[in-house]
Protein backbone atom coordinates (compact mmCIF):
# COMPACT_ATOMS: atom_id res chain seq x y z
CA UNK A 1 0.00 0.00 0.00
CA UNK A 2 0.55 3.71 -0.22
CA UNK A 3 2.09 5.10 2.76
CA UNK A 4 1.09 8.36 3.90
CA UNK A 5 3.61 10.42 6.36
CA UNK A 6 1.53 10.28 9.84
CA UNK A 7 1.02 14.10 9.92
CA UNK A 8 -1.45 14.16 7.33
CA UNK A 9 -3.57 11.09 8.75
CA UNK A 10 -3.27 13.55 12.34
CA UNK A 11 -6.00 15.54 13.42
CA UNK A 12 -4.88 19.43 13.98
CA UNK A 13 -6.26 20.63 17.10
CA UNK A 14 -6.78 24.29 17.71
CA UNK A 15 -4.78 25.61 20.31
CA UNK A 16 -6.56 28.25 23.25
CA UNK A 17 -5.17 31.48 22.87
CA UNK A 18 -5.18 31.82 26.06
CA UNK A 19 -2.52 29.56 26.91
CA UNK A 20 -0.39 30.96 24.23
CA UNK A 21 2.41 32.48 25.33
CA UNK A 22 4.54 35.14 22.89
CA UNK A 23 7.74 34.59 21.24
CA UNK A 24 9.27 37.43 23.15
CA UNK A 25 8.58 35.73 26.61
CA UNK A 26 10.32 32.76 25.22
CA UNK A 27 12.88 34.50 24.46
CA UNK A 28 13.19 36.02 27.89
CA UNK A 29 12.69 32.64 29.55
CA UNK A 30 15.37 31.18 27.46
CA UNK A 31 17.99 34.45 28.07
CA UNK A 32 17.25 33.80 32.00
CA UNK A 33 17.62 30.23 31.82
CA UNK A 34 21.23 30.64 30.16
CA UNK A 35 22.24 33.32 33.33
CA UNK A 36 21.32 30.59 35.44
CA UNK A 37 24.71 29.02 36.86
CA UNK A 38 23.81 25.21 36.96
CA UNK A 39 22.44 25.14 33.66
CA UNK A 40 25.49 26.76 32.62
CA UNK A 41 27.95 24.58 33.67
CA UNK A 42 25.42 21.68 31.89
CA UNK A 43 26.27 23.49 28.32
CA UNK A 44 29.92 23.23 29.37
CA UNK A 45 29.82 19.52 30.47
CA UNK A 46 27.63 18.76 28.05
CA UNK A 47 30.65 20.42 25.57
CA UNK A 48 33.60 19.08 27.24
CA UNK A 49 31.72 15.87 27.68
CA UNK A 50 30.89 15.71 23.46
CA UNK A 51 34.67 17.00 22.80
CA UNK A 52 36.28 13.93 25.02
CA UNK A 53 34.08 11.44 24.47
CA UNK A 54 34.74 11.53 20.42
CA UNK A 55 38.38 10.39 21.13
CA UNK A 56 38.94 7.33 19.62
CA UNK A 57 40.02 4.97 17.19
CA UNK A 58 38.64 5.95 13.83
CA UNK A 59 39.61 3.02 11.59
CA UNK A 60 36.93 0.27 13.76
CA UNK A 61 36.68 -1.81 10.82
CA UNK A 62 40.56 -2.18 10.27
CA UNK A 63 41.20 -1.95 13.99
CA UNK A 64 38.71 -4.82 14.17
CA UNK A 65 39.92 -7.13 11.40
CA UNK A 66 43.56 -6.58 11.11
CA UNK A 67 44.18 -6.46 14.51
CA UNK A 68 41.23 -8.08 16.91
CA UNK A 69 41.15 -10.81 14.31
CA UNK A 70 37.18 -9.44 14.34
CA UNK A 71 34.99 -12.31 12.05
CA UNK A 72 31.59 -10.95 10.41
CA UNK A 73 29.75 -13.31 12.81
CA UNK A 74 31.82 -11.39 16.15
CA UNK A 75 30.89 -8.22 14.89
CA UNK A 76 27.47 -8.57 13.96
CA UNK A 77 26.99 -9.64 17.22
CA UNK A 78 28.98 -6.82 18.60
CA UNK A 79 26.43 -4.44 17.17
CA UNK A 80 23.54 -6.47 18.38
CA UNK A 81 25.45 -6.42 21.63
CA UNK A 82 24.95 -2.87 21.44
CA UNK A 83 21.70 -2.22 21.08
CA UNK A 84 20.47 -4.74 23.97
CA UNK A 85 22.96 -2.79 26.14
CA UNK A 86 21.21 0.53 25.44
CA UNK A 87 17.83 -0.63 25.52
CA UNK A 88 18.50 -2.30 28.99
CA UNK A 89 20.47 1.12 29.65
CA UNK A 90 17.50 2.74 29.14
CA UNK A 91 14.80 1.23 30.86
CA UNK A 92 17.14 0.82 34.02
CA UNK A 93 17.76 3.83 34.73
CA UNK A 94 14.44 5.12 33.95
CA UNK A 95 13.07 2.44 36.31
CA UNK A 96 15.57 2.48 39.14
CA UNK A 97 18.18 5.66 39.00
CA UNK A 98 15.50 8.41 38.47
CA UNK A 99 15.36 9.48 41.77
CA UNK A 100 19.23 9.39 42.29
CA UNK A 101 21.28 12.57 41.89
CA UNK A 102 22.16 13.58 38.49
CA UNK A 103 25.75 14.76 39.50
CA UNK A 104 26.49 11.18 40.77
CA UNK A 105 25.18 9.62 37.57
CA UNK A 106 27.42 12.08 35.31
CA UNK A 107 30.26 11.13 37.55
CA UNK A 108 29.76 7.55 37.56
CA UNK A 109 29.24 8.30 33.60
CA UNK A 110 32.52 10.04 33.39
CA UNK A 111 34.79 8.08 35.13
CA UNK A 112 33.82 5.05 34.08
CA UNK A 113 33.66 5.93 30.45
CA UNK A 114 37.53 7.35 31.01
CA UNK A 115 38.00 3.85 32.03
CA UNK A 116 36.62 2.04 29.23
CA UNK A 117 38.95 4.53 26.57
CA UNK A 118 41.85 3.47 28.36
CA UNK A 119 40.77 -0.35 28.07
CA UNK A 120 41.00 0.55 24.52
CA UNK A 121 44.71 1.58 24.81
CA UNK A 122 45.35 -2.40 25.64
CA UNK A 123 44.35 -3.29 22.20
CA UNK A 124 45.30 -0.48 20.63
CA UNK A 125 49.47 -1.29 22.28
CA UNK A 126 49.17 -5.11 21.56
CA UNK A 127 48.84 -5.91 25.41
CA UNK A 128 45.43 -8.05 24.30
CA UNK A 129 43.72 -8.30 21.40
CA UNK A 130 41.17 -10.72 22.12
CA UNK A 131 38.02 -10.22 20.19
CA UNK A 132 35.84 -10.69 22.67
CA UNK A 133 37.23 -7.98 24.78
CA UNK A 134 37.25 -5.80 22.09
CA UNK A 135 33.39 -6.28 21.73
CA UNK A 136 32.87 -5.59 25.70
CA UNK A 137 34.86 -2.11 25.49
CA UNK A 138 32.43 -1.31 22.56
CA UNK A 139 29.61 -2.33 24.50
CA UNK A 140 30.66 -0.19 27.62
CA UNK A 141 31.32 3.10 25.60
CA UNK A 142 27.98 2.83 24.27
CA UNK A 143 26.31 2.35 27.61
CA UNK A 144 27.66 4.91 29.26
CA UNK A 145 27.63 7.58 26.88
CA UNK A 146 23.60 7.26 26.86
CA UNK A 147 24.06 7.09 30.83
CA UNK A 148 25.48 10.49 30.33
CA UNK A 149 22.69 11.81 27.88
CA UNK A 150 20.39 10.34 30.09
CA UNK A 151 21.07 11.91 32.96
CA UNK A 152 21.57 15.07 30.81
CA UNK A 153 17.93 15.26 29.62
CA UNK A 154 16.79 14.84 33.20
CA UNK A 155 19.23 17.65 34.55
CA UNK A 156 17.90 20.02 31.51
CA UNK A 157 14.10 19.18 32.53
CA UNK A 158 14.21 19.68 35.89
CA UNK A 159 16.22 23.18 35.51
CA UNK A 160 13.58 24.00 32.53
CA UNK A 161 10.82 26.53 32.93
CA UNK A 162 7.60 24.70 32.21
CA UNK A 163 7.07 25.06 28.54
CA UNK A 164 10.63 25.42 27.60
CA UNK A 165 11.97 22.16 27.71
CA UNK A 166 12.54 21.54 24.16
CA UNK A 167 14.59 24.96 23.78
CA UNK A 168 16.48 24.08 27.02
CA UNK A 169 17.22 20.52 25.51
CA UNK A 170 18.60 21.78 22.46
CA UNK A 171 20.70 24.40 24.21
CA UNK A 172 22.02 22.16 26.57
CA UNK A 173 23.01 19.24 24.41
CA UNK A 174 23.53 20.91 21.49
CA UNK A 175 27.48 20.61 21.45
Amino acid sequence: GIWLPLWVIMEDEDADPKTIVPVAEKVKQAWHLLQNRAFSGLMVFNVMYNCFSSIGVYAPNGLSRYWVGVDNLQNSLAIVFVYVAITLTIYINGRYFTNYSWRCLQSFGLITSTIMGLLSLLIIFNITRNPWFWIFTQIDSAVLSFIGWLTSIWAVNEMAPPGLEGTALALATTS
